[in-house]
């Protein structure tokens, strides 16, 4: 009993010694204050214009097709079964598949949804009524993005102010958010992560708002957002075991050994989150083996080395653009000091909420990954809910150490905000200028704009591949309407009859099999294109077919 009274003296002190360690208020104000208000607007301007900076030019990338392909009400397999026959279509009749037509209505949509309910549906509905009402055009579908990834600003300068009280914290993380080449990039994909974003935001500040007022309303609203969240995507259920995790260490449910009147509030705010999230459950524990199919790339084993490399270069990702090891390691270790300085000088209320998120995340994904291997903790885009938090906690600390020492090491400070922003800008820059970049998965995507070239180039060509229709569909947005393309299955293989009609004829990412029977039937082939961004086996992306 002692002991609990100690660890609960030990806390109250170091609340109360941290509040004293906090910035004054009259740091808030003057001419620092106003002119880095002025440079922050200045960023968001920028970030708001890279967002909507060449949107049709970037290649659509596989899960992009799957988002078109579902939002128009159509399912992968009844693609397959109308255009593998061996007959010839033109690029025109492959795009069909990504462009709602009126006799595939919002039925046909729920029921592509339906299955593959991996993917929950709330951001797929919204593409439906965006192409509906606003094109289906590439850049048209990818402007939801652009649109939904301004609400970020705005939640999170809620955020930090919930947080930090402090309109120049607030600032720093916008400025920060703004020219994010992690949220530049998820800003133009037709893909659900800037919503979850958004909603990882707002939800964060409105349990912070629940907890400092312990109001119906903010619970309800609460109860909302956790919905919405887990409607957006599946992945939002570490967000609400995160917020759970704040609540109870927060409230020392573990010291006091029995839940307390605000504890037990929130449990039944998250309980009626969760029940509105029962629908959409009955139809996922059904589909769990075509989920655990869908997901099977997850569980490729990478060596232990491999995973820390890649962990540095995704952090790097996220403020900076060049994939250097060392420039990671260096981000690695500013995370790691905001992330320690945040803890020493920040109430228990501010730096546990920052650190729940990251570590119930990082844990998640990370420990599976180590022990039975995998590479989920990989794949950035499933840990941006933790790289927000990072983002905020460094948006802090540069504040802190840049704009609030009265020291000479301000200036040490000021030079790195200053050139971390200018990064920023710069990685921006580039991949605004580029048709694919790291987050389009290159094994996959890589080779699109070169192979295009020589195809489009042709006068009356003909493709013939037996690759997986998504990968198809994807490659076709760069190819001219009049491209033709003959799909093979393999088990209809003997039958499959060339189309010679055409001239050149091209075989992209054909199988061996596919290879071998056309060579059997006296077609030489000419490799005309390797991928040296491929995973092994795959290289091989375009030959040409003579007799």
């Amino acid at each position: 009993m002692v002991g609990s009274v100690d660890v609960i003296n030990l806390a109250e002190r170091r609340d109360r010694a941290a509040a004293d360690l906090q910035w004054e208020p009259q740091r808030e104000r003057g001419l620092l204050a106003r002119w880095w208000r002025y440079a922050a607007i200045f960023l968001l301007v920028v970030g708001v214009a890279f967002r909507f900076t060449n949107l049709e030019q970037k290649v659509v990338w596989v899960d992009e097709t799957h988002t078109l392909l579902r939002s128009s009400g159509y399912r992968r397999t009844e693609a397959i079964n109308q255009l593998y026959t061996g007959e010839v279509v033109s690029v025109k009749d492959l795009l069909v598949y990504q462009r709602p037509r009126p006799k595939r209505g919002w039925s046909k949509t729920w029921r592509a949804l339906r299955g593959n309910a991996e993917h929950t549906p709330l951001y797929f509905l919204l593409v439906r009524a965006w192409m509906e009402w606003w094109g289906s055009s590439i850049a048209t579908v990818r402007s939801l993005s652009a649109v939904i990834s301004l609400l970020v600003f705005p939640a999170v300068f809620w955020l930090c102010q919930e947080l930090f009280a402090s309109a120049t914290v607030a600032w720093t993380a916008v400025g920060l958010m703004a020219i994010s080449p992690l949220q530049v990039l998820y800003a133009q994909e037709a893909r659900p992560y800037s919503l979850l974003i958004v909603i990882t935001l707002v939800s964060s500040t409105v349990l912070l708002r629940a907890l400092r007022t312990n109001t119906r309303r903010n619970w309800v609203i609460y109860s909302v957002m956790l919905a919405v969240g887990l409607y957006t995507q599946l992945l939002f259920g570490l967000v609400a075991i995160a917020h759970t995790l704040y609540v109870m260490l927060l409230e020392r449910v573990g010291v006091k050994r029995q839940f307390t009147p605000i504890a037990r509030t929130h449990l039944l705010a998250t309980g009626m989150g969760l029940a509105a999230f029962i629908p959409w459950l009955v139809v996922l524990i059904p589909n769990l083996e075509q989920v655990r199919r869908a997901t099977v790339s997850l569980r490729r084993s990478v060596p232990l080395t491999g995973m820390v490399q890649e962990w540095c270069l995704n952090l790097n990702r996220v403020f900076l653009y060049p994939e250097h090891l060392v420039i990671g390691m260096g981000l690695v270790a500013l995370v790691g000091l905001a992330l320690y300085q945040l803890c020493r000088t920040t109430p228990t209320r501010t730096w546990l909420l920052l650190f729940t998120l990251i570590g119930v995340f990082t844990l998640a994904l990370v420990i599976p990954d180590v022990v039975t291997g995998g590479q989920r903790s990989l794949r950035i885009r499933y840990l941006i809910p933790a790289y927000v938090a990072m983002q905020i906690a460094v948006a802090y600390w540069l504040t802190r150490q840049a704009l609030w020492l009265t020291t000479w090491k301000r200036y040490f400070w000021r030079l790195g905000l200053v050139g971390l922003l200018m990064g920023g800008i710069a990685a921006c820059a580039v991949s605004a200028e580029a048709e694919v970049w790291w987050n389009k998965e290159l094994s996959r995507s890589s080779y699109f704009p070169p192979v295009a070239q020589v195809i489009n180039a042709a006068e009356q060509p003909l493709v013939i591949t037996d690759d997986a229709l998504v990968d198809s569909i994807a490659f076709s947005h760069e190819l001219k309407p009049e491209v033709k393309f003959q799909f093979v299955k393999p088990k209809y293989l003997e039958k499959f009859q060339v189309d010679e009609d055409f001239q050149p004829i091209f075989l992209l990412n054909a199988s061996d099999q596919l290879r071998d029977t056309l060579q059997a039937r006296n077609y030489q082939l000419q490799l005309l294109y390797r991928d040296d961004n491929a995973r092994e086996g795959l290289a091989e992306r375009l030959w040409l077919l003579t007799r």
